[in-house]
């Protein structure tokens, strides 16, 4: 403590060139002010710290209680790790042992239903045989007969619930020799074993794939009960659905989910076998297993501590003491993929990623999971056992070890206290009061401290540093008046240059928002009529691809101008992002296809890969990510001559939603290509303003702002442009944000191209056009004029206001700089008059500044339109400030849409058989749309007259819709 007090005495009163020269920003007055050496009596510095009240007696002691205390703690946890690990060790194996004893017993009923099938799939298949070609008809009409309301049912004289099945033939069922044959063999079989597999099996029953059931229950006559209304099929029952044989190919015994039977008033599973004669499916046996008990025992039944589980192999949720009712309120379908406990898909994960029958360590939730399974169901017995249990036994054993550790500890403590106290606290407490003399000013101080050792050492040292200080303040008084001179300088040197830079940087905007205006100002004229040419339908096919290349020149130094700007914002940081939802995947859908086209006129290969769990929809600042995404993209495109650009967007979404409970997810979008690549040396350089790298030519085609400006960009969203590069084999760029999902987004459904407009219906609207170019009023009227708006000109305001009075247009396209009169003044004259004040008014100018929109918008604009103006966007406004309703020239063919649906069709829709139409609806229900594309391409290949209906639901599926797809498929059901 006494080196520590006398450095600061000697950083305080020494050092304070140091202090001065570190001074960030001198500000102007500042003075250093000179100090003369004090007097004896006086204080060297009012900061010094006061006497310190630690004890190094004190922090020795702490520190040898330290050293013990590891030592104990060590000692401590090497018992509670020895325990540990044998009560582990046992524990585990008692878990291992109990899950495969509690297979062996659950297995038992499964393992004999499977069984079961063997034996009675044989005897069916006899029967059939001792038949023939013999029609069992008398037989049949002695059992059976058909009954008023179409159905065929047991004869109630001989049927007997607890002997005979009941039978049950559909309305719709065409009743031949063939038919009968199946009918009694069956019916002769289960009377046989139903009666026997009674006390194991709710029912016993077979199927007919022409919508008969033949089944043994001998608590319910279900045959007698079922309706008999057209649209009732047994075969629409799960039991039945997967034995068809695209979903069990190998025609092999499986089993169905769970579900809660209402006659049985009991949880039930089904195990069902197909039974094919000849290649044809002829019957689906079947067995109900009563589930409750084995459900019981797996809740009630278990290890202390410890709680089990079971689940199938798809995620279907069978049986867990905390979810019983919602697996009740979802009739057993309850999937843990589509629940939100993700400690429960965690566990879903680990298991089924396994090998089956182990322990599994799960330390991300501090437990052990024993796994055993029911391979007949494909159901998981998990055990889940927590880390907790186990650490009981060893926290006793590493109590008593530490209790007897601490006890050493304080005896230590005593005995190490009274050494110090007498022997260093007594000298070193009299350095310390001499140390705080001469902190006070006191520079005559003397230290006796008579021992020969380092303490003595140290006392001859302080004092011959005191002689030291007395001549150091001579010294320092001279340095401070120095000083003091140098700040004053250096601050004046300082206000200069900033008002030069402030100059500087103001002459700078002034200069580009000029050069912007003067350059958009003849852009306006040559992208107008180069868009206007294109319009036309009289040019040669040469003449339009030389208005095609004055259009891309045109745009390209458009894009030059943009670029330029951009940066001076980001530079001047007046650059904002503006967030608002628009639908996600087809912005990345559209910036695809822009890119595709450049990469195909180039012939190489472009891939859009999207992940599917994309948001449909996002808030985010629209046009900045769309400018940073077709830079990276053009980018690419540029530098790869041959092989492939692939754009990949991923996303996740992030656990925890926002304060306000919107959704998020973490968004990457990658670009890659195998192009030229950059060198090492040259990727620090990339994002520069004006740097380049590659050909001559290539740089040629660029500024070299592009990914300065994206990597602004990328910043203000919270994010970094990354890049990884191999010169000669490619590049990958990359970049990751998190984006807001958009809940109450409105779609706006972009209408495909229909052809040139030509017109417009309704009454003629008449337009004023104000500016004090002719170039740019001679674009508007050329555009205009042809599709049938009345038009005028006026060269500034007052004309304009004065020919508005007269003309009383419906719409006004208004310059702002303009001679005599601005837009600005016209337009407030315009929201004064009354008889004015209703015309809608575009603002149309170079100035592309924010403020400026702002201020046109303040001013009475209804819409700002910059200069060149773009053809699409004129005609949108103007569509939407009149309510037009445009007229577009016919073509000789037909078209399809954006949605891919055929317009003016009169084919009608045709929908499939109802059992595809049920498959199709629960695969939208469940939201497998790539299973339900595959089955859309089935149903396609049967018969060509499904297309409409078809392409419909192709549409949607692409889309995501689930919702309309459902909506789509209930008007047939």
């Amino acid at each position: 403590m006494f080196i520590a007090n006398l450095l600061e005495t000697l950083e305080n009163m020494s050092n304070r060139r140091t202090w001065i020269k570190t001074l960030s920003q001198p500000r102007p007055g500042l003075q250093v002010n000179s100090v003369a050496q004090p007097p004896a009596s006086a204080p060297l510095s009012s900061s010094l710290p006061h006497r310190h009240k630690g004890s190094l007696t004190r922090q020795t002691l702490i520190k040898t209680a330290l050293s013990m205390g590891v030592v104990i703690i060590a000692s401590t946890g090497i018992g509670y790790f020895q325990v540990i690990s044998r009560v582990t060790a046992q524990s585990l194996n008692q878990l291992e042992q109990y899950v495969k004893l509690r297979a062996q017993r659950e297995r038992a009923v499964f393992t004999l239903a499977e069984d079961n099938h063997v034996i009675l799939k044989r005897a069916l298949l006899e029967h059939l045989k001792t038949f023939g070609d013999r029609d069992p008809k008398a037989e049949f009409d002695r059992l059976f007969a058909r009954y008023a309301d179409g159905s065929t049912r047991n004869r109630p004289k001989v049927f007997k619930i607890d002997q005979t099945p009941g039978v049950f033939l559909g309305k719709n069922v065409n009743i031949d020799a063939e038919m009968r044959r199946r009918i009694v063999a069956f019916y002769q079989t289960l009377s046989a074993y139903g009666p026997a597999w009674r006390n194991r099996f709710a029912n016993t029953y077979t199927q007919i794939p022409e919508n008969g059931m033949i089944m043994y229950m001998h608590e319910n006559p279900w045959a007698l009960r079922a309706p008999s209304r057209e649209s009732f099929r047994v075969t629409d029952d799960e039991s039945f659905q997967i034995t068809r044989k695209e979903y069990n190919p190998e025609r092999k015994t499986v089993w169905t989910g769970i579900y809660w039977d209402q006659v049985a008033a009991a949880w039930m599973a089904s195990c069902v076998t197909p039974l094919d004669i000849n290649g044809k499916h002829v019957a689906t046996l079947g067995h109900d297993i009563l589930i409750g008990e084995l459900r019981d025992r797996t809740i009630n039944d278990a290890l202390p501590g410890t709680y089990n589980m079971i689940f199938r192999k798809d995620g279907r949720l069978v049986a867990h003491p905390e979810l019983m009712a919602k697996i009740t309120q979802s009739n057993g379908a309850y999937s843990i993929a589509e629940s939100q406990d993700i400690h429960l898909r965690r566990i879903f994960d680990r298991v089924t990623q396994g090998s089956g029958n182990q322990v599994i360590d799960h330390p991300e939730y501090n437990e052990y999971l024993a796994v055993t399974t029911i391979n007949e169901p494909g159901w998981y017995l998990v055990t889940v056992l927590p880390k907790s249990l186990l650490t009981r036994e060893a926290l006793v054993t590493a109590q008593l070890i530490l209790l007897l550790g601490l006890a050493a500890l304080l005896s230590e403590i005593v005995v190490v206290f009274v050494i110090l106290r007498r022997q260093i606290s007594a000298p070193l407490n009299k350095l310390v009061t001499a140390t705080e003399d001469i902190a006070a000013g006191n520079l005559n101080t003397k230290v006796d401290v008579n021992q020969k050792n380092e303490l003595g050492h140290l006392g001859q040292v302080f004092n011959n540093m005191t002689e030291q200080l007395k001549a150091s303040f001579a010294t320092l008084a001279q340095t401070n008046e120095a000083l003091e001179l140098r700040v004053e300088e250096r601050t004046a040197e300082l206000k200069y240059a900033m008002e030069a830079a402030d100059t500087a940087n103001k002459a700078k905007s002034e200069f580009l928002a000029n050069m912007s205006h003067e350059l958009r100002t003849p852009l306006n004229g040559i992208l107008g009529y180069a868009q206007i040419l294109q319009r036309s339908t009289g040019m040669a096919e040469k003449d339009q691809k030389g208005i095609g290349i004055i259009n891309q020149c045109a745009s390209h130094l458009l894009t030059l101008i943009n670029d330029i700007l951009d940066l001076s914002k980001i530079e001047a940081q007046k650059m904002e992002l503006h967030s608002v939802e628009f639908h996600f995947l087809a912005f990345l859908q559209g910036v695809a296809e822009i890119c595709r086209i450049k990469a195909e006129q180039k012939g190489i290969n472009f891939i859009y890969q999207a992940d599917a769990e994309l948001p449909i929809a996002i808030q985010a600042d629209e046009k900045r990510l769309r400018q940073v995404l077709i830079n990276l993209l053009g980018n690419a495109i540029k530098f790869t001559d041959q092989g492939t650009v692939t754009f990949i967007v991923k996303s996740h979404k992030l656990d925890h939603p926002t304060s306000e409970g919107e959704s998020a997810y973490q968004v990457r979008f990658q670009v890659e290509d195998t192009g030229v690549g950059i060198a090492s040396k040259s990727i620090a350089k990339i994002f520069l303003p004006f740097e380049q790298v590659g050909s001559v030519k290539k740089q040629s085609e660029g500024t070299g702002l592009g990914l300065a400006i994206s990597q602004k960009i990328v910043q203000m969203m919270n994010s970094t442009l990354e890049v990884q590069s191999k010169l000669g084999t490619g590049s990958t760029f990359w970049f990751d944000v998190v984006l807001l999902e958009a809940k109450e987004w409105t779609e706006t459904s972009q209408s495909s191209y229909r052809g040139r407009i030509i017109g417009f219906s309704g009454q003629k609207r008449k337009v004023l056009i104000v500016d004090d170019h002719w170039e740019n009023r001679s674009v508007i009227v050329n555009l205009l004029e042809p599709i049938g708006f009345e038009l005028l000109e006026a060269e500034q305001g007052q004309e304009g206001l004065d020919k508005a009075i007269k003309f009383k247009p419906d719409l006004i396209i208004t310059d702002i700089a303009m001679p005599v009169m601005d837009g600005y003044a016209m337009m407030q004259h315009l929201q004064q008059s009354p008889l004015l004040q209703d015309i809608a008014i575009i603002a149309s100018s170079a100035s592309v500044f924010e403020s400026d929109q702002r201020k046109a918008q303040a001013a009475g604009a209804n819409a700002f339109i910059a200069k060149p103006v773009q053809t699409n966007h004129l005609l949108d406004v103007l569509k939407t400030l009149l309510q037009l309703e445009w007229i577009y020239e016919e073509k000789p063919w037909q078209e399809t849409n954006n949605n891919g649906q055929i317009e003016n069709s009169t084919e009608p829709i045709v929908p499939p058989p109802s059992e595809d139409l049920l498959l199709l609806y629960e695969l939208s229900r469940k939201g497998l749309v790539n299973d339900l594309l595959l089955e859309l391409s089935r149903i396609e290949e049967l018969n060509s007259k499904f297309l409409p209906f078809i392409q419909q639901l192709r549409n949607l599926a692409k889309g995501f819709k689930l919702k309309e797809i459902r909506a789509y498929l209930e008007q047939y059901l």
